[in-house]
């Protein structure tokens, strides 16, 4: 499930741009930031409103962090983050 979210976190994060040729800076970003609402393995959020990243698919994730980006999603945390 770890690498699962691993996995998830560096395709989002690699579709926007600065992590696309580094998998590793995904990886840590989500170790170190997404893990805190999302939950360390991204199946187990700290609230019922944050969803479950882990078994999410790619183009699901890219499109969610891109609206967020946009401002076509609301949501000023994850806005400061996408």
């Amino acid at each position: 499930m770890k690498r699962t979210l691993s996995l998830a976190l560096c395709c989002l994060l690699g579709a926007t741009g600065a992590w696309a040729a580094n998998p590793e800076a995904g990886k840590k970003i989500a170790t170190e930031v997404c893990a805190a609402c999302h939950g360390p393995t991204g199946d187990a959020p700290i609230a019922p409103a944050y969803p479950r990243l882990a078994g999410q698919y790619r183009d699901y994730l890219e499109k969610a962090l891109t609206d967020y980006k946009t401002g076509e999603r609301q949501n000023p945390i994850m806005q400061g983050f996408a």
